[in-house]
């Protein structure tokens, strides 16, 4: 995979990743990602198991977030995606990201089964990045004759399976740092607030006292002189 720009880190971080491939069509691959910790960028890709061909386009993804990327990891001239493909999903900007992210794939099946693997990289910023656990997963071609009522014609309809094992799901964590600081800070400003409330009424007091008492020493002195 292209890291052009990126670098130097290389870690799979396979603990802070969690990817779930299901289908719930009869052609489009519904890809969920999920991870510990905001990202700037991502870039998804799928490859035959076998002949590490990138096959298929991504759809019905956030196009305010993803758009399609190039990518120049195929040498052979018959394994070179096309430019206007959507064959690589890649970031469009490096503001902070969220999860989960949800992506739609797709592929024209043309055998019973084909053996695959998804592949990916997260951005985390432009100088760190991780490689996204490299996800296996199989999809079944199924085509079932349907016999129109209307004629004798028979027609074909295919069918797609996913056979992968039961996705995982990783919850993203809260920047705990942040939140222990803004609290440090907020705690530090209220006894702050306290204690400067509590000295300028102390000093207000103490002014009114002294006023008190140097109007009674004036009072007390001229009365001593009208005596």
């Amino acid at each position: 995979m292209a890291t052009v720009g990126h670098g130097p880190s290389q870690s799979s971080c396979k603990d802070c990743y969690g990817v779930g491939i299901t289908t719930n069509s009869s052609s489009l691959v519904q890809i969920q990602l999920t991870g510990r910790f905001a990202y700037e960028g991502i870039m998804l890709l799928v490859k035959d198991k076998h002949t590490n061909k990138t096959l298929g386009e991504f759809q019905n993804f956030d196009e305010s977030l993803f758009a399609p990327v190039a990518c120049d990891d195929d040498e052979d001239e018959q394994d070179r995606i096309e430019p206007d493909s959507v064959a690589v999903l890649g970031h469009i900007d490096s503001k902070l990201k969220h999860w989960p992210v949800h992506v739609g794939w797709n592929m024209v099946v043309d055998k019973p089964i084909t053996d695959l693997k998804l592949i990916g990289m997260i951005v985390i910023d432009y100088e760190n990045f991780h490689l996204l656990p490299e996800t296996e997963f199989k999809i079944k071609r199924k085509v079932q004759k349907v016999t129109t009522t209307s004629s004798a014609a028979v027609a074909t309809h295919t069918e797609i399976q996913v056979e992968h094992e039961a996705g995982t799901f990783v919850q993203q964590v809260s920047n705990e740092l942040f939140v222990w600081v803004l609290s440090v800070i907020l705690t530090i400003y209220v006894l702050l607030s306290t204690c400067f409330r509590q000295l300028t009424k102390r000093k207000t007091r103490i002014t009114k006292k002294n006023i008190t008492s140097l109007l009674q020493d004036d009072i007390s002195l001229n009365t001593g002189f009208s005596s």
